[in-house]
């Protein structure tokens, strides 16, 4: 059985001073960075953005794509939804994602025992893939799985947030 691969997107965001005055401050999907992403990446829609992660869906493939959002990118959020006035533009380059498939859930328990079978067994497949990228140098591609939790302040990040200091 060939162990299933997929290539994540490298996105490389160019979070530029025009974008940073348009946004909308404590809004996941219309931040700074979030546009920067948007418009780094013409393929994706539904981009949300918070201090862990940055979620992008590609609906043509109907996968998503999670990325951690880069130590620089989480300081100049916190600043922004901060109220911090910037004077310069802000690239960083996503890279590693975990890649799930798009889409609303829905609950089917005997699909669900099904595919937790199979993902076991693609897991170890996966899982000596993994160790024979990581030998010839290469980063590894979370393919399925539950994605990160998101935080408090996925959607709204106005609570809490003020007391974070960069």
């Amino acid at each position: 059985m060939p162990t299933p691969t997929i290539a994540a997107r490298a996105i490389d965001v160019d979070a530029t001073m025009e974008l940073y005055h348009r946004a909308k401050r404590r809004s996941s999907g219309h931040c700074w960075i979030a546009e920067a992403v948007k418009q780094a990446a013409p393929w994706g829609s539904h981009v949300a953005v918070d201090l862990q992660t940055i979620r992008v869906t590609d609906t043509q493939a109907e996968k998503r794509y999670v990325y951690l959002t880069p130590r620089i990118a989480q300081i100049a959020l916190i600043k922004y939804d901060q109220g911090e006035e910037r004077t310069e533009g802000l690239q960083f380059k996503l890279r590693v994602a975990q890649v799930t498939k798009a889409g609303r859930r829905t609950r089917n328990y005997e699909a669900e025992k099904i595919a937790k079978k199979q993902a076991t067994a693609r897991k170890q497949a996966a899982a000596a893939a993994a160790h024979v990228q990581a030998s010839a140098g290469q980063r590894p591609v979370v393919i399925g799985g539950i994605t990160p939790p998101l935080s408090n302040f996925a959607r709204v990040r106005q609570f809490g947030v003020k007391h974070f200091v960069a």
